[in-house]
């Protein structure tokens, strides 16, 4: 064996630790919780209005972190807005706690077939044919 290959292996990390995975989940009843207060079947084409709970596990929100909600990109639904609560996709955003929140939606682009410029993306991958 070469001179300090035997100290060299000691200090590496072992390769089973490097699949990507936390070395110990954090335990189910520490993390946080989101909850929706309808579920069941509803009407297409129909407005519906529902309550998404998040409720912050032990560890809290980090100040510059954020909550993400995510929707499928082929769909019909409203897109969620944040400034009139008369007209629909109304969506509002509180803390329990008065926190100031900044909603943001994001329309995410997807590039058209061939293109490899951003601007010439289109809202959706599935078109009507």
């Amino acid at each position: 064996m070469v001179k300090g290959v035997t100290e060299l292996s000691s200090m590496m990390t072992p390769l089973k630790l490097h699949n990507g995975s936390l070395r110990e989940p954090i335990p189910k009843e520490l993390l946080g919780s989101a909850v929706l207060d309808r579920t069941g079947d509803f009407e297409a084409g129909s407005y519906q209005s529902f309550t998404l709970t998040y409720t912050a596990g032990r560890f809290g929100i980090d100040d510059s972190g954020s909550i993400r909600i995510v929707f499928r990109f082929a769909t019909d639904q409203t897109n969620p807005q944040f400034d009139d609560p008369t007209a629909p996709g109304f969506t509002e955003v509180v803390a329990s706690n008065n926190a100031v929140l900044q909603p943001i939606l994001i329309l995410r682009q997807y590039p058209s077939v061939g293109s490899n410029t951003p601007d010439q993306g289109r809202q959706r991958v599935y078109e009507r044919g």
